[in-house]
């Protein structure tokens, strides 16, 4: 009985405690991809996609839609029915974490879209292999029928040596994401 013990444990372990948060396709051919013009299946490139599958709770679907776009042949489409009013993988959404510079300011500007919205949860910030510090607001819409522009900027305090970006929907809604661009200032 004992010679099963530990393999039985790590079965346990996996299975019941270290569920995935994220979908995650890396291709650093694809570059930042903030036109989410590269997907594979529901997952768009190089983005982090909180989603039912990774028990991200509610019913929603993440894909890429070529019928409203602002830019490109796509755009990041939400379909959601159901979800948490929360944030991080317990909401549909998507995050990226990237190498930065502690000290130096970055900018991400992009466009979304919905006529159900009105905001949407963003985190910004700068983490390390210990901690984060987090900008957290919201991207308000201003219009319900066209694009909404929008840009945030953040200053990496220092001991980070990471940017992290974040956005979600908390409520029922259609929204769309397009031609999202991060510059260092």
């Amino acid at each position: 009985m004992k010679k099963h013990f530990l393999p039985v444990a790590l079965l346990v372990l996996v299975s019941c405690g270290w569920g995935a948060s994220s979908l995650y396709v890396e291709d650093a051919s694809k570059g930042f991809n903030g036109g989410f013009e590269f997907w594979q299946g529901a997952t768009p490139y190089n983005w982090q996609v909180y989603s039912e599958e990774t028990g991200t709770p509610g019913s929603f679907t993440t894909s890429a839609d070529a019928s409203v776009k602002k830019e490109g042949q796509f755009s990041l489409h939400w379909k959601v029915n159901a979800c948490k009013s929360a944030t991080g993988n317990q909401a549909p959404g998507i995050a990226k974490e990237m190498p930065a510079v502690a000290g130096a300011t970055y900018q991400l500007s992009g466009w979304i879209k919905s006529a159900d919205a009105s905001s949407v949860p963003f985190q910004m910030g700068g983490v390390n292999a210990h901690h984060g510090q987090h900008l957290s607001t919201r991207i308000f819409l201003q219009s319900k029928t066209d694009w909404n522009y929008f840009e945030q900027t953040y200053t990496v305090p220092k001991g980070f040596d990471r940017l992290r970006i974040e956005i979600n929907v908390d409520h029922i809604v259609d929204v769309w994401l397009d031609g999202l661009e991060l510059k260092q200032e």
